[in-house]
């Protein structure tokens, strides 16, 4: 989630990967740390703050996002195959309440 989430937005800064991986900052920390390690991202400075580094997804980090995208694809398939549109909608709005009602 975290790879996808840089090649979705590339500015995003830690604390908004965090949020929108619902993980607290050491935890994205460590992770980012691991994917650099495992070479599926690369710290570059930011140019317009050397303080900074900006996150950049390796060809090896979008090909590993493309092969695992392809199992959550098959996957979801298999998991949604009896259950009907509407009851997928129910569900969806049921969980918009949760998450409403958790914020």
């Amino acid at each position: 989630m975290i790879i996808k989430s840089i090649l979705e937005n590339p500015t995003i800064t830690q604390q908004e990967i965090a949020k929108k991986v619902f993980k607290d900052n050491a935890s994205v920390t460590r992770i980012i740390e691991l994917l650099v390690k495992s070479e599926y991202l690369n710290r570059e400075i930011n140019p317009d703050d050397r303080r900074k580094s900006n996150l950049v997804v390796t060809e090896e980090g979008k090909t590993i996002i493309q092969k695992v995208q392809d199992l959550v694809l098959e996957n979801r398939k298999n998991a949604l195959d009896t259950i009907a549109t509407e009851e997928l909608e129910t569900m969806n709005l049921v969980l918009k309440k949760i998450i409403r009602n958790c914020s």
